[in-house]
């Protein structure tokens, strides 16, 4: 019951959403700023709320409904989504198993896979077809005309669905990874995902506007920010300079997204830093403190962290 009265919750606060992300943004109209995050603990976090953000992205693995333990974690996600009024981004991606990176999914396995996660997740009409697929740990690294596919598909299993094409990674080779994966589309995308943080780390804006060149419609930073670490990444650094330079990345996507029409919206990741992971751009430090992207983020929603909420 508790379920039911959320996603009733979710479908009359988020549909203005679902129809305004049909359109290009107007002059003038913000860009639509969200959060990728994989724990559904951000939802608890009174800052969360104080921030505003009212969207926000998970990805999630192709067999997620074949895997009870991680249908219990993106059931708990999504239900904390209903509750708060944020609308869900999903993004599809690899299989979590350890040879995951090598098991490309038939188009039969992906249907019944999308078929069986909307069934229990009717409400949810924001999706990503398929989660950086250029990626050299994903097994459409070398297959764009499949990661189209699953596009194709999805697309033709909700059709009243906002779909993202490509979120793709900006990595060399992006460009024609691109234009080989849109020779395999049936129909022309209305939106594009990318994850730039080549761009945002660099204060550069080549891959940008690559993709931008070479597709139509709307554009998301499905993934984005400053990275204070990564794996095989800078040693050495000292972690002010660093989260200082993670800002610096932050602040230039967000004045670069204003920058470009088309851009309509920015997911920036992570929300808080987890210091047994290997990767770590998060907004929030492990020692729970504020740092300095938080605040870029916190001024572009116009929020003044001086009144942010204690935790």
């Amino acid at each position: 019951m508790l379920r039911f009265l959320a996603a009733i919750v979710a479908v009359l606060v988020l549909a203005p959403a679902a129809t305004a992300a049909a359109d290009a943004r107007k002059p003038g109209e913000p860009v639509l700023l969200g959060i990728g995050e994989q724990h559904s603990s951000m939802f608890d976090d009174p800052l969360f709320g104080w921030l505003g953000m009212r969207t926000a992205r998970i990805v999630v693995p192709w067999d997620v409904q074949r895997i009870p333990h991680d249908q219990r974690r993106v059931q708990e996600w999504l239900d904390k989504t209903r509750l708060l009024g944020v609308e869900p981004v999903v993004a599809f991606g690899r299989s979590w198993a350890a040879d995951g990176h090598k098991r490309l999914p038939t188009l039969s396995e992906f249907r019944w896979a999308v078929k069986r996660f909307r069934e229990q997740h009717w409400d949810v009409t924001h999706f990503i077809a398929w989660n950086e697929p250029n990626h050299p740990k994903q097994p459409t690294w070398k297959r764009p005309d499949m990661a189209a596919r699953y596009y194709n598909m999805l697309r033709a299993e909700c059709q009243k669905c906002t779909i993202a094409a490509g979120d793709v990674l900006d990595t060399p080779g992006m460009t024609r990874y691109v234009e080989r994966y849109r020779r395999s589309l049936t129909s022309k995308a209305r939106v594009w995902g990318m994850h730039n943080y080549g761009d945002a780390y660099g204060r550069k804006s080549t891959a940008t506007r690559q993709l931008l060149r070479i597709t139509k419609g709307e554009l998301w930073l499905t993934e984005t920010g400053g990275v204070i670490r990564r794996p095989q990444g800078r040693t050495g650094v000292p972690m002010r300079k660093l989260l200082r330079q993670a800002a610096g990345a932050t602040r230039y996507v967000l004045n670069l997204a204003v920058s470009q029409p088309r851009i309509t919206r920015v997911y920036l990741y992570q929300w808080a830093a987890d210091d047994a992971a290997a990767w770590d751009s998060a907004l929030i430090g492990d020692d729970r403190r504020l740092r300095p992207a938080f605040k870029v983020a916190a001024r572009f929603l116009k929020r003044d962290v001086a009144h942010a909420p204690k935790r």
